[in-house]
């Protein structure tokens, strides 16, 4: 009896079907198949149809590289049929052997399908377009599309799956693209309608690209083909941006009625600019003198702003002062960038810059800051060189920083960093991706000494966005 006992301790599976799913759906698809190899009992457990949950979330990686290399097309088979009616919920495909295959297969049996990320493979492939036949599906993902997407027609081979996506409009409401089709580039009467696909719940639209087309994105195309959109991530490189023409049927007014992120309206909540062109730099300088009044907080089209970043946006103060001031004032805006004039090596000049941010200072909502391309003294004598600390030390909720500078040295730029941390209470600071250096090392034990979490890299960019009213 005691064995019995002891053994029911150590097994999982004396617990309720429902409660043993709950605890097994934490692991991914490689966990799951080690699972099945612990025993006999485990794996003719997790694959009976009481637990087909477990296998409705279905990852295959890339087989060309290192680690893991995924499931083979029989294992594949095997878990769709562990999945039960209905196939996989999720479907996360990467370059293998047998790609088109395992993907057609995949799709072939999961109807109840809601979320699909994939790698473009090297050789030609499309996804089906038959019709109406994924009705769940929320969530597209195409990586690896971009020279796929900038050289081939839509529908055929290798190019955007422009039929598939239209089949799905009913639910699609996220689309995140590497590379923008090349037919979207294209004005005409009609807008991008037929050539690109009406998806009027479609609420998020992410492209990135790294390539410079130089091809103009018209946005109020766009907005012909994803009416209801809240949110558009476009990369650095994702063509000039420009309206084009209006829509007949609208008022410019009512383009994009619901949009939160990355255009206008009193709506907007959040605004990401990665523009590296100091042209830039005045774009809202001149709000204020193109107000008939001076209180440009109750017109401005930033009144809901929650955060704005930009490394390499060195915006004015002033300009900073029409976009953000509404938000500081209702106490929404928690985050925010500055960027640095970068044409001169004067100390003073970063200076002054900063001291154009008094209005800034001290602002309880700020919860996250950067500061990018500063140049002040290596070695401060004086207050006044260390302004930017003493400008940290003012804002009494600031949990996050991100920090960076190409005009200083290791030596100088740690000297600056312990004295921000003598002066705040930061819960974490990006920065620099150094190496093991020694001082890295000194600076990283000083922070920790402090409760700081030092983080060599670039702070992560949410996407989507999360809703809020």
């Amino acid at each position: 009896m005691a064995a019995l006992v002891e053994s029911h301790r150590q097994s999982p599976f004396c617990l309720p079907p429902e409660l043993v799913t709950d605890i097994f759906s934490y692991l991914n698809t490689s966990e799951m198949l080690i699972s099945l190899s612990v025993c006999k009992e485990w794996k003719n457990t997790l694959t009976r149809f009481v637990h087909g949950p477990l296998w409705r979330n279905l990852e295959v990686p890339n087989n060309s590289g290192r680690g893991w290399p995924g499931p083979s097309f029989g294992v594949v088979e095997n878990m769709l049929s562990w999945a039960g009616d209905g196939g996989a919920n999720r479907i996360v495909m990467g370059r293998r052997e047998m790609a088109r295959e395992t993907l057609t297969l995949l799709l072939n049996a999961s109807p109840n399908l809601e979320h699909l990320e994939y790698t473009l493979q090297e050789e030609d492939f499309l996804l089906p377009s038959d019709e109406h036949r994924w009705k769940r599906l929320k969530y597209v993902a195409i990586h690896r599309s971009e020279r796929a997407f900038l050289f081939n027609s839509p529908d055929i081979p290798g190019g955007f799956p422009r039929t598939f996506l239209q089949n799905a409009a009913s639910s699609l409401e996220h689309l995140a693209l590497d590379g923008i089709p090349i037919h979207w580039h294209k004005l005409h009467s009609s807008g991008l309608e037929p050539k690109a696909p009406f998806l009027p719940k479609l609420k998020t639209l992410r492209m990135k690209e790294t390539l410079a087309t130089g091809f103009a994105l018209p946005l109020f195309n766009l907005s012909d083909a994803f009416p209801g959109l809240e949110q558009l991530f476009l990369s650095q490189y994702a063509g000039t941006m420009f309206l084009g023409p209006a829509p007949s049927s609208r008022r410019r007014e009512d383009v994009w009625p619901n949009l939160k992120v990355l255009f206008r309206g009193n709506s907007l909540q959040h605004i990401r600019l990665d523009f590296g062109d100091p042209s830039w730099s005045c774009m809202f300088r001149d709000l204020r003198s193109q107000l008939p009044t001076s209180d440009v907080t109750q017109v401005s089209e930033f009144q809901s702003l929650r955060s704005f970043r930009s490394c390499g946006l060195p915006m004015s103060p002033v300009g900073a002062q029409n976009l953000i001031s509404h938000g500081i004032q209702t106490g929404q805006l928690s985050s925010f960038d500055i960027a640095f004039p970068q044409s001169s090596p004067d100390h003073q000049k970063s200076i002054n810059h900063l001291q154009g941010y008094e209005w800034l200072r001290g602002a309880p909502s700020i919860v996250t800051l950067g500061c990018y391309d500063f140049f002040f003294p290596s070695y401060p004598k004086d207050n006044e060189d260390l302004c930017l600390p003493q400008f940290l030390a003012t804002f009494p909720n600031l949990q996050t920083l991100s920090i960076r500078s190409s005009r200083y040295r290791l030596p100088s730029f740690t000297h600056l960093m312990k004295e921000i941390l003598k002066l705040t209470h930061l819960k974490t600071i990006y920065t620099y991706h150094y190496n093991d250096h020694p001082r890295v090392r000194f600076l990283r034990q000083a922070a920790e000494e402090r409760g700081v979490e030092l983080i060599m890299g670039e702070r992560p960019q949410q996407w989507p966005m999360p809703p809020s009213s």
